[in-house]
């Protein structure tokens, strides 16, 4: 009786053992990419980026200067500009509607990998002023949250937030529910990012990017995840050093010297 018990749980283990291998394997197998999304590259971002080994990664970067010599030194790092016509031209246009132009760095980067460069199957998209302590942070939570459409910070239902400043932005172009939260640093799925195409193939334009991917995967039926270390991606908190860990991500920490000292001292 004891040794078939024992056989059991054996077996029970062993089978526990597959599954689980089996799932961290097909997330290890999944092509990820990290995306920056920034106005102008930093020496500090790069130096840091260059360290992934991983990732591929991207640099979008939102103006139009020539940034030859910097490619040079760091031929691991792919950087991207798009014009702003390339975009226009195809609708992709007014994910941060109200910022200081209507063609921004977003806009730029999802019709890059929808349009030019379609090989991920998730991809990490992270503004300038958010900080994580490595490539571990990022590779920790793909391995919590696989097969998972959107991982971001939060999700707000309409229902519970109607006065927030931004939902006229959807101009009648989807039904409810709708949904919103941050993005500063945000992962997409292949799925999501081909429902985003659909969605500007027929509306001929984006809309605020803080509502568009919750509202899709409401729509779609798609999945949301919310780690807890993305929770620490909020608005406007100054963050100290005895509040953060190597797990969780932050943001805005807009100054990157802090970067530099936090990797450091954390």
């Amino acid at each position: 009786m004891i040794e078939l018990l024992i056989l059991f749980i054996f077996f029970i283990i062993f089978y526990l053992f597959l599954i689980f291998t089996d799932s961290f394997s097909n997330m290890l197998n999944n092509k990820t990419a990290f995306c920056l999304l920034t106005r102008e590259p930093n020496i500090i971002w790069l130096d840091f980026l260059n360290t992934f080994e991983k990732y591929d990664v991207y640099v979008v970067i939102d103006n139009q200067n020539n940034y030859t010599e910097i490619k040079k030194i760091y031929p691991n790092i792919t950087f991207v500009q798009i014009t702003d016509e390339e975009c226009s031209h195809a609708n992709y246009v007014n994910s941060d509607y109200f910022l200081y132009k209507n063609i921004v760095a977003t806009d730029r980067a999802y019709y890059y990998f929808n349009r030019i460069n379609t090989q991920y199957d998730y991809i990490w998209f992270c503004e300038d002023d958010v900080f994580f302590f490595n490539e571990n942070t990022l590779i920790n939570i793909d391995n919590k949250y696989t097969y998972v459409d959107l991982l971001v910070p939060d999700i707000i239902y309409y229902d519970k937030d109607p006065t927030w400043m931004h939902w006229n932005n959807i101009d009648n172009l989807l039904e409810l529910p709708w949904a919103h939260s941050l993005i500063c640093l945000t992962r997409f799925s292949k799925n999501l990012m081909i429902k985003l195409d659909n969605f500007i193939i027929n509306n001929k334009k984006l809309i605020y990017k803080e509502i568009l991917f919750h509202t899709l995967c409401l729509h779609n039926n798609m999945k949301i995840g919310t780690p807890l270390e993305l929770k620490s991606i909020v608005i406007d908190k100054d963050w100290n050093i005895n509040e953060m860990n190597k797990d969780n991500c932050y943001h805005q920490v807009k100054n990157l010297e802090y970067h530099l000292f936090l990797r450091d001292k954390l």
